[in-house]
């Protein structure tokens, strides 16, 4: 039996916690270990093989959002698996070893639901690029594939001059989190732009406090 591309994927999606060769290939007859050791090792699989397999299912929304979001994948127990460095995990809260994922998402808020468009391994030893430049080439794949969007969500890490500027010049509506502050909008039109600092639970405090001389953005629905 030959490992493929399809078995590979479906066996990732059934199994939840487990993801070995051996448990794989314990579920085949036929199947030894070595043949998908062999197929992981050739095999190449790049975002754009998931791009090509959600393309046609998107359903686009002018409301649409653009979801940045970087992910560890923990690796804790590994010594020679390629790609893994310490890094901060904000599951953990803390700095473990693991492979580091940033995934673009898109969010159709009129149907409630996801897809993930592309993603990027965070390997500064193989290929030099900081998450930062990783968001910039999705973005560009983005309006190379004419996705249609109207927000960006991300953390507010992510929230550099470079990259605001950017999504200003665009036209985009920007929102960025940060566990301080709450959440940052910058809205951008195309004569003027507009940042507004939008603190859910600070909000009503902030009011009562001191009367506000311009009113602030409500966050979007989406």
């Amino acid at each position: 039996m030959k490992t493929t591309r399809q078995l590979y994927c479906q066996y990732l999606l059934s199994s939840q916690i487990n993801y070995t060769c051996t448990n794989l290939a314990e579920h085949f007859e036929n199947l030894d270990h070595n043949s998908i050791y062999r197929y992981l090792k050739t095999e190449k699989l790049s975002p754009r093989l998931l791009w090509e397999k959600v393309k046609d299912t998107i359903v686009y929304s002018p409301r649409g959002a653009i979801i940045f979001d970087d992910t560890v994948l923990d690796k804790s127990h590994s010594f020679a698996i390629e790609g893994v460095r310490r890094q901060y995990s904000g599951t953990e809260h803390a700095v473990i070893k693991g492979i580091g994922l940033v995934n673009c998402v898109y969010y159709n808020p009129d149907v409630d639901r996801f897809w993930v468009l592309d993603y990027r391994v965070f390997d500064p030893d193989r290929d030099g690029k900081t998450k930062l430049e990783d968001v910039s080439e999705m973005l560009d794949q983005l309006a190379f594939r004419a996705v249609e969007f109207c927000f960006v969500l991300m953390d507010s890490w992510y929230a550099t001059t470079a990259l605001m500027t950017r999504l200003v010049k665009e036209e985009k509506f920007s929102i960025a989190r940060s566990r301080k502050i709450g959440w940052w909008m910058i809205r951008a039109a195309k004569n003027h732009t507009r940042q507004s600092k939008i603190c859910r639970g600070q909000r009503k405090k902030s009011n009562a406090a001191r009367p506000s001389r311009s009113k602030s953005l409500p966050p979007p629905r989406i």
